[in-house]
Formats: C-alpha cells, sequence, structure tokens
C-alpha cells in the first residue's frame, strides 16, 4: 500500500515574483491547482486543457489565465491540503516528459510573445532561464534536446552563459558552457563512484 504525507507549503503572491502575471508564471511561479479559484469568464476564455503539454497542463492553464487578462490576488491563508504520494507527483514520475513539455512550453510562449510585439527584455529572459533549465536536466539523457535548447538559448542571446549555480557559472566563462556541463556531469560521477552523491544535480 502507497504511503502518503500531508506536506505544508507556503505559496508565495505571483507579485513577489515578477509584478507582471505572465512573467511571474513563466519564472516559475506555481500553486496546487486546489489552491486557486478561477473565474468563470477566463476559464470559458482559455477554453479548456491544453493537451499537447500533458505533464504541466496545471501550470500552463495558469499562465493561459495571464494571457487571457486574469488580474492575480494572493490570500494569505492556507487554500488547500496538499497530499504527497511516496510515488512523487507526475513532473517528478515523468522527468523526461516533464523537461520536454517545459521545452515546448517555453517554445509557445516565445512565438506568441513575440506575435503579440511584446518581446522585450525581460521576456526574452524569462524563456531563457527555461531553456537553460531544460538544458542542464538533458545534458546526459537526451543530447538532441540538449542542443535544442542551447540553440534557442544563443539565437536569443549569443554572449548567454549561465548565472548559477555559480560554479557552473565560472566554468562556463572558463571553458564554454558545453565544456562546463561535461566537467560537471564528470564531477557528479565521481561524487556516485565515492557514495558522496545523493544525485542532486551541480
Amino acid at each position: 500500500m502507497a504511503t502518503a504525507n500531508l506536506e505544508s507549503r507556503r505559496c508565495v503572491s505571483a507579485e513577489e515574483r515578477d509584478p507582471d502575471p505572465e512573467i511571474a508564471i513563466v519564472k516559475s511561479f506555481w500553486c496546487p491547482p486546489a489552491a486557486l479559484l478561477f473565474a468563470r469568464k477566463i476559464v470559458e476564455k482559455i477554453g479548456g486543457w491544453h493537451n499537447t503539454l500533458p505533464i504541466i497542463q496545471d501550470a500552463r492553464f495558469l499562465l493561459d489565465a495571464a494571457f487571457h487578462g486574469a488580474k492575480f490576488v494572493h490570500i494569505p491563508q492556507v487554500g488547500a491540503y496538499y497530499r504527497v504520494r511516496a510515488g512523487g507527483s507526475l513532473s517528478r514520475r515523468s522527468q523526461p516528459e516533464f523537461v520536454r513539455d517545459c521545452f515546448a512550453n517555453a517554445l509557445e510562449i516565445k512565438e506568441r510573445w513575440r506575435a503579440e510585439n511584446t518581446f522585450d527584455s525581460k521576456q526574452r529572459d524569462s524563456v531563457i532561464d527555461v531553456f537553460a533549465y531544460v538544458a542542464r536536466a538533458s545534458y546526459q539523457t537526451d543530447p538532441a534536446l540538449f542542443e535544442s535548447a542551447l540553440h534557442e538559448i544563443y539565437h536569443l542571446d549569443p554572449d548567454w552563459v549561465p548565472t548559477r549555480p555559480s560554479h557552473l557559472a565560472l566554468t562556463s566563462k572558463v571553458l564554454g558552457y558545453r565544456n562546463a556541463e561535461f566537467v560537471a556531469a564528470k564531477y557528479r560521477a565521481v561524487k556516485k563512484w565515492f557514495g558522496l552523491s545523493k544525485d542532486r544535480a551541480c
């Protein structure tokens, strides 16, 4: 029988991420769907789930609300109790699919902003952050996706280097990003060999 725990998390307001709700959500603002209430007129404008992004449909639905002009109000109290099962969330159980969904979502967001002629530096940096996450997460598991994410990054900013984690940023400045990821992968492998790794990306 699967075990489960009740997990307590504080959902910060979107404004704590960024005053622009679209930027805030792309940057990583998220709350469990049960803690959110949507106005019916916004739901009708959205029209339903984004079925081509099966792993991140909840986050994309929230972003679509922002795209359709939703105003977000943060109520500083418990909105829902969120049960975390032993198997983890869908995104954690299906990490490769989650990463691919993030990449596809960032491509769509970029094209939407460009079509609206609003693609400013904040929007550019937001999608670059997503592409950078995809690149890091896919470096060892999906080389084609890694290259696609890196292509998108350099197309938007030819001089890009990661800003975090700090050691990857420093190594990237000296060796270049691809070589820095290679070094980081070897470092993780050595740590794992000696039993020092907790399987956390460095």
